[in-house]
């Protein structure tokens, strides 16, 4: 005979319930509940309303290019450029 795996003991203590017939209490629809709380959105910046140039995936592009060994050229120039644009709290 061949023994019974501990997930069919696992499934039958959860359908137990069901299988018995008994049935869980239904919510009161009369029970008080909380009331909802407003959510504060911040502001939403303006939405553009100018169409993009037809050669403004061409600008993109050649920024993109710019950088053509990617993140490491990107922290590079940062680098170079930390001068400019200090962090915010005066920490590099």
């Amino acid at each position: 005979m061949r023994a019974l795996s501990p997930l069919f003991f696992f499934l039958l203590a959860l359908l137990a319930p069901a299988l018995s017939g008994a049935q869980a209490p239904a919510a009161d629809p009369a029970a008080p509940t909380a009331p909802l709380a407003p959510v504060s959105l911040p502001p939403q910046p303006p939405l553009p309303t100018a169409e993009p140039s037809p050669q403004a995936w061409r600008e993109a592009n050649d920024a993109v290019a710019d950088f053509p060994r990617g993140h490491a050229d990107i922290l590079a120039w940062e680098a170079r450029h930390a001068h400019e644009h200090p962090a915010p709290g005066g920490q590099p």
